[in-house]
C-alpha cells in the first residue's frame, strides 16, 4: 500500500515551500511567516526547500531499491550454488 504524500497544507491551503530536518514538518509560506508549526523562532529550523527534501527522499528510495535487488541477487546466487553443489555431487557418484 502507498503511502499518500501530502503536498498542501492543511491550515493555508498552499502548497508547502519548506521543509525543517530538525522537526520533521513541511510548511507552506505563510507557516513560515507565522512560524506556528513547530518552535517558537525561525532560527531553530534547519530548513530545506521541497524540492531539496523531495532529492533525498528519492536518492533513499533508490538505495532501498537498490538493497533490494542485491539481497535477491544474493538469494538467487545461494540457490544456483545449492543446485550447482547437488549436480556436481550426483555427478561424482556416477564417477565413483
Amino acid at each position: 500500500m502507498k503511502k499518500e504524500i501530502k503536498t498542501t497544507c492543511k491550515k493555508h491551503f498552499e502548497e508547502f515551500s519548506f521543509y525543517c530536518e530538525k522537526c520533521k514538518t513541511k510548511f507552506c509560506n505563510i507557516c513560515l511567516e507565522e512560524d506556528t508549526n513547530c518552535v517558537s523562532s525561525l532560527r531553530e529550523h534547519a530548513l530545506i526547500t521541497i524540492k531539496k527534501y523531495t532529492e533525498i527522499l528519492a536518492n533513499e528510495i533508490n538505495k532501498e531499491s537498490k538493497l533490494d535487488s542485491i539481497i535477491s541477487m544474493q538469494k538467487r546466487i545461494e540457490e544456483l550454488f545449492h543446485n550447482f553443489k547437488s549436480h556436481n555431487e550426483i555427478l561424482e557418484s556416477f564417477l565413483d
